[in-house]
């Protein structure tokens, strides 16, 4: 009967979280000249008696021998569980629970052991780089194999796994980067449009179309509503591996896009009057009707709803 390390002494499962494993002691092996009880006397049953309750309390829900709650469970075997806690710090909500069927058989608590620096070494990385929870499914079939002696515990086990979180975290990282270049590659463009249009403001061409600056004025304030929200959700863009770099620069833009079309929408609107007429005083230059661009390049649902309340107003 076994646990993350191996029983205490009173004969009960010991249990620990990763980081109190390295130190707990480990009992001696009966001495030689002590034979154990053979199988099927009263000592032996009731130890399988009581490891089968043990086992057959392990499942989602309820809570291990040291009062931890499981939250799931990665791997089964014949005489261990690895599983998370939910009412752990997460550095150690990852438990290996160990009962061997041989109350004396410390095969399992060796393996274990073998395997513990490069099993906590993964530990370190899932949490440095907040990944998917993927990983650990994966480190708990090469936990699995290591336990059951199917291959040997070296620098290698966790090694691909290790790598594919850097990787992960490497590829995330500049998918997001991308996303925010290009984001405020096309914010910059429509503010120095803007700028340009206002020096040039008193050319032949811009007092001829006057109209021209206003939408350019509109579109850059609802660029720059855009660019914030972007910078403001970027840790949590999704990234996919299959995508190539430059699509991540282009999504960004995209986004800015959506922000300037909103813009120029609200622009538009407030100026028939359709939307905070309140607030149209008249003057083109008026700083409201820009604020309002911004804000609507800023919310994604402020265009929606705009719209779905004039098409709700015009079918009563």
């Amino acid at each position: 009967m076994d646990s993350n390390t191996s029983p205490q002494s009173d004969g009960q499962p010991a249990f620990a979280s990763e980081d109190q494993l390295s130190t707990l002691p480990v009992p001696l092996a009966p001495p030689p000249n002590i034979s154990l009880p053979a199988a099927g006397t009263p000592s032996v049953s009731a130890y399988l008696a009581e490891r089968q309750i043990r086992m057959s309390s392990f499942k989602p829900g309820a809570l291990d021998l040291a009062g931890n709650k499981i939250e799931k469970i990665y791997s089964v075997g014949d005489e261990y569980f690895i599983y998370e806690a939910s009412n752990l710090p997460p550095h150690e909500s990852m438990l290996v629970f160990i009962d061997t069927i041989e109350e004396f058989d410390k095969t399992l608590i060796s393996r274990y052991h073998s395997a513990k620096e490069h099993f906590d070494e993964f530990i370190s990385s899932f949490h440095k780089y907040n990944c998917s929870s993927i990983y650990k499914k994966r480190a708990a079939t090469v936990l699995s194999a290591i336990l059951q002696g199917i291959t040997t515990a070296d620098e290698s086990s966790f090694k691909k796994i290790i790598n594919d979180i850097e990787k992960e975290y490497k590829d995330t990282t500049t998918g997001r980067s991308l996303y925010q270049v290009g984001a405020i590659s096309l914010s910059i463009l429509l503010i120095f449009l803007a700028l340009l249009t206002y020096v040039t403001r008193d050319s032949t061409f811009i007092k001829e179309n006057h109209f021209i600056p206003l939408v350019l004025y509109a579109a850059s304030f609802a660029s720059m509503g855009g660019f914030i929200s972007v910078s403001l959700k970027i840790k949590t863009l999704h990234t996919e591996r299959e995508l190539s770099k430059k699509t991540y620069f282009f999504h960004g833009a995209e986004r800015i896009l959506f922000s300037i079309i909103a813009g120029v929408l609200v622009f538009f609107m407030f100026k028939g009057n359709l939307i905070f007429g309140f607030l149209n005083s008249g003057d083109s230059y008026s700083f409201s009707i820009y604020i309002v661009c911004a804000l609507s390049g800023f919310s994604e649902t402020l265009i929606p709803n705009t719209l779905r309340n004039l098409e709700t107003k015009s079918e009563l």
